[in-house]
């Protein structure tokens, strides 16, 4: 008895631990340590599983207002970065919401705050609700406390927009550097994905590897990317232009890479410019990532490509071609639910899911994820 025991116990060791695991939904491979998930078909099959129930639009349009970020602190306090574009000698703000979008105050730039912003373009809160403004013009992080304060500078060296900050102060950023004319930025052989940076904007780490490209164009635009982190700081990346989604420690150590079953091929073409005012002939895949309170992994997917490749507004908010694939945090595909509005951007807070449109609407919408 004890022997048919202990085979039945190996037994099922086997399946669980072995280092290719199937199912009828996703087959699971481990090489070197590294989990690689192939997702065949959602685990909840056709089954609604999570509805979103819109709670408020806060519209900034008729007051001449661009909302481009937004970011929420553990009281509920909402601040969105704004770009005016009507008769304000201010072109971008910062201004302050309660948690039911209550207007507080506005950040007001004092005589002798030694910075000025260009572009404006990405917001960062940290865990005692201070905001940075990352500037992709003049490649700089601005500091404020809660009450609009201006604290500091970081300095960064390359053309970002979109960053986390971890539990330990560190800040992750997208870091690229490459050739523009628009914005006059150097190419270097191997462009940069991920950096995480100290306080004093100094280096710590670069991880997430490209995909290899012959011509020099597509192994910068073909590997853009976007990332969020969960509440242990694990990093979650998705492939704008690649069938991959992956898993990195803190530290940046791969956990898993994962894929899908899409409906199209992904092939990337250039058109032979030296620089580009519009998109290359590539396969769009994915827009962004957010996590949610319960970790799984929002990622905005293509269910199939735009008939004509224009500027980025154009090609990448039509919301009828796109759908909210979500995965567990193993890189498991649960379901998918469809995308109900334009957006360019979108954040994740507890259990309201926010998405921002700075070009049509010029709105905030304000999601309740209800799961049933």
């Amino acid at each position: 008895m004890k022997k048919r025991f202990l085979l039945f116990f190996l037994f099922i060791f086997m399946i669980v631990f072995h280092p290719e695991c199937k199912s009828k939904s996703y087959k699971i491979e481990i090489k070197k340590g590294i989990k690689t998930i192939h997702n065949f078909k959602p685990v909840w099959k056709n089954k609604e599983k999570i509805k979103l129930k819109l709670s408020k639009k806060i519209n900034f349009k008729k007051l001449s207002k661009r909302p481009w970020d937004f970011v929420q602190d553990k009281k509920g306090n909402k601040y969105v970065l704004i770009e005016n574009f009507g008769n304000s000698l201010q072109k971008y703000e910062i201004i302050k919401f309660d948690s039911n979008w209550k207007y507080i105050k506005k950040f007001e730039k004092k005589r002798g705050d030694p910075y000025e912003f260009v572009r404006a373009r990405g917001l960062i809160i940290d865990k005692k609700s201070n905001v940075y403004v990352i500037d992709n013009g003049t490649m700089a992080i601005y500091k404020f406390n809660p009450e609009g304060e201006f604290q500091g500078t970081i300095k960064i060296n390359y053309s970002s927009e979109r960053g986390r900050i971890l539990s330990s102060g560190e800040i992750v950023l997208i870091g690229r550097s490459f050739y523009s004319k628009r914005y006059g930025i150097l190419k270097t052989e191997n462009p940069t994905m991920l950096i995480k940076i100290n306080s004093n904007g100094e280096i710590l780490k670069k991880f997430v590897k490209c995909k290899k490209y012959n011509n020099s164009d597509l192994l910068y635009l073909a590997n853009e990317i976007d990332f969020d982190i969960d509440e242990e700081d694990n990093i979650y990346v998705t492939f704008e232009h690649q069938n991959r989604i992956e898993k990195y420690t803190p530290e940046g150590k791969l956990l898993f890479s994962a894929t899908r079953i899409l409906n199209y091929e992904v092939i990337h073409k250039t058109l032979n410019k030296k620089y580009f005012t519009e998109f290359p002939k590539l396969t769009f895949v994915s827009l962004d990532i957010s996590i949610d309170s319960k970790k799984r992994l929002w990622v905005t997917t293509f269910k199939k490509q735009p008939e004509s490749q224009g500027t980025r507004a154009s090609t990448l908010m039509d919301h009828k071609i796109l759908k909210f694939e979500i995965f567990n945090s193993e890189g498991i595909l649960l379901g998918e639910i469809p995308v109900p509005v334009r957006f360019r951007k979108k954040r994740i807070y507890n259990t309201d899911l926010y998405l921002i449109d700075p070009y049509f609407e010029m709105s905030i919408y304000d999601y309740k994820i209800v799961s049933f």
